[in-house]
């Protein structure tokens, strides 16, 4: 069985039942098997956990409290992501955009609950378990007692831009962080 068979597999049989309730199966990828909301389920899940792990990490000299995470899909996975953010009523300007270019596009973010609605929706996750995703407290260290928590506003958006030439999708964003008595670290 090859490697790309082995991974496919379990996410074949991985079912969203809100997606199905919203959008039926959801188009398929061409020439897969694979329906995409069971692809979108798991990258959801994916992209809660690694946004939660980032929280946790010290802030960089450059760009302080800010964190990306990047992964490789197909541009079909991306655009199927599009899509639904597209399609969903409420996602629209100013709280939710979309720009496309040659080389790149882009979904902004500067809701968390459209964000959160949007990960509950393709993750099949409840809103509460999507919200314990963005807020952590801190349980070990010279930091012990601090709590972090994503930031989405118009200011600071979460954004994912999707590089069409190398088939990676970047997803950046900003978090704070409260110490034990809950004055803000961060600016």
């Amino acid at each position: 069985m090859s490697t790309c068979t082995r991974i496919l597999e379990p996410l074949y049989y991985l079912c969203s039942t809100d997606m199905q309730s919203r959008f039926g199966r959801g188009p398929r990828l061409p020439t897969a098997n694979v329906y995409g909301s069971t692809i979108l389920k798991d990258e959801a899940r994916l992209w809660l956990k690694f946004k939660s792990r980032r929280l946790v990490r010290k802030c960089g000299h450059r760009r302080p409290f800010f964190g990306l995470i990047s992964r490789d899909i197909p541009q079909q996975v991306f655009r199927l992501l599009a899509d639904v953010a597209r399609n969903l009523d409420g996602f629209c300007a100013p709280f939710c955009c979309h720009s496309d270019s040659r080389t790149t596009e882009v979904i902004r973010f500067t809701s968390i609950r459209l964000l959160s609605e949007l990960l509950t929706l393709l993750s099949g996750l409840s809103a509460k378990e999507v919200a314990l995703y963005f807020k952590r407290i801190l349980a070990t260290g010279s930091r012990k007692g601090h709590k972090t928590c994503l930031i989405v506003t118009e200011e600071k958006e979460l954004c994912f831009t999707y590089k069409k030439n190398q088939g990676k999708l970047i997803i950046s964003f900003y978090f704070g962080e409260w110490n034990t008595n809950g004055f803000p670290q961060h600016t």
